[in-house]
């Protein structure tokens, strides 16, 4: 008869030499910004998991494939909220929060990640590209960031506020929904959905660095 080698741990679970438990989910990034508000305007909720099978922000669930949950969420809170991500693998579970202050907004909280380092110069349009770039003119950003390692990247984001230019929550367009990471150095980045709008405003928000609510209505080129 062939030996069984098996292997007992600390809580006296029993599984079989060579063979690891399964890992409980590692949340390798979640946050929302801004991280305080007016009432009903845009915070922007990003996270990425890994070794888990479903993932959620307060109940709205994240793509996920391959282990990876990952996303890019839209929330308008008109109160002060506490949102959770909760995230489920064969492992175990994983949750984190964060809570976003509703009544004011605060331009400059302390950096997160520490050592983050975010300037807007402010906001412009993009003018004379092709067509498939931006049809006329389109809203943009210009700014500089240093992020620190790790993570060395974090994704950029913004929501375009149609027909006002105040952020008043009416029509919007959110940028970056599938999280894509932006390393440091000098960008700009522009919406490209809704070009020669004058009678917009937009808020872009880096890790937890907030421009605040800017306007197009008498923007200039971007640099």
């Amino acid at each position: 008869m062939k030996n069984l080698r098996v292997a007992i741990c600390a809580t006296g679970c029993l599984f079989l030499a060579g063979v690891l438990p399964a890992q409980t989910p590692v949340i390798t990034y979640f946050n929302l910004a801004p991280t305080s508000t007016l009432p009903g305007q845009a915070v922007i909720g990003t996270l990425s998991v890994s070794g888990a099978t479903s993932a959620t922000i307060n109940g709205v669930e994240a793509n996920c494939a391959g282990g990876v949950c990952a996303g890019t969420f839209l929330f308008n809170p008109t109160v002060t909220t506490n949102y959770v991500l909760e995230a489920t693998g064969p492992g175990g579970n994983a949750n984190a929060s964060q809570s976003i202050e509703v009544g004011e907004y605060q331009p400059n909280p302390p950096p997160d990640p520490l050592g983050l380092q975010v300037t807007w110069q402010g906001p412009c349009w993009i003018k004379n590209f092709p067509k498939s770039v931006c049809n006329g003119a389109c809203q943009g950003m210009s700014f500089n960031v240093n992020i620190p390692t790790p993570p060395a990247e974090l994704p950029l984001e913004a929501t375009l506020y149609l027909g006002t230019t105040k952020c008043s929550p009416a029509e919007q367009d959110n940028m970056n929904d599938l999280g894509t990471l932006t390393g440091s150095g000098g960008w700009v980045f522009w919406f490209d959905h809704h070009p020669n709008r004058k009678n917009t405003s937009a808020i872009w928000t880096i890790g937890n660095q907030s421009s605040g609510c800017v306007s197009y209505a008498a923007a200039p080129e971007c640099p």
